[in-house]
Order: structure tokens, then sequence, then C-alpha cells
């Protein structure tokens, strides 16, 4: 597998442990966005570069000093707490689809 993405701490240790994902490519979605939002890479030509800019992701975790952080559960919260995760989620998912694959996603409303 090439990479797996969680929201939660607990999701990212099954990919591992249950789905035999590397650590190196088990990232919190919150994580893996907190390091491409920063480091602005070229686009992957080839499967190659695309495992290159996971492993640099994976090089990069901890390098602004933050520890990784879940997307809390809105679950029991008001619908307005619902319609900021989903702000939030739908913000991190464009930044990795920029960062890994310099794809533009749809607009969402």
């Amino acid at each position: 597998m090439d990479l797996a993405i969680g929201f939660e701490p607990e999701h990212v240790a099954a990919a591992v442990s249950t789905g035999g994902v590397t650590v190196g490519r088990a990232f919190l979605l919150a994580e893996l966005a907190d390091v491409l939002e920063l480091d602005v890479l070229p686009w992957p030509a080839n499967s190659e570069e695309l495992h290159a800019r996971i492993a640099h992701a994976d090089s990069r975790r901890f390098a602004r000093g933050r520890l990784p952080r879940s997307i809390a559960d809105p679950v029991g919260g008001s619908e307005r707490r619902f319609q900021q995760t989903y702000e939030e989620i739908d913000r991190m998912v464009a930044i990795v689809a920029m960062g890994l694959f310099s794809a533009r996603t749809a607009p969402t409303d």
C-alpha cells in the first residue's frame, strides 16, 4: 500500500498493525496536510516521485516541533460543529491533493 490516512491515531495504528502499512506511509490527515502545506514540491511525473513526496512528508513530520493532531469527532455536537468539521476536512483534503498530485479539487458548496 502506498499511503494510509486516518482522522485519529487509532486509525493510523490499525492501518499499521492490521493493514500492514509501513509507519512511514501512515499519517493523520491533519499531520499530512500540515507538512504538505509548508512544502511546495513540483508535480510528480511518475509513481517514484509520489513515493518520494510521501517519504519527504514522513521525514518532515516533526520539523515544526508540533505533535500530530486528530480531527475532532463532531458526534453529539451542534450542527455548526458538524459544518466546521466538514470544512476542516475539506480544506485538508485539498491541501493533500495539491501537495501530492498537484491536483485541483472541485469546489464544494
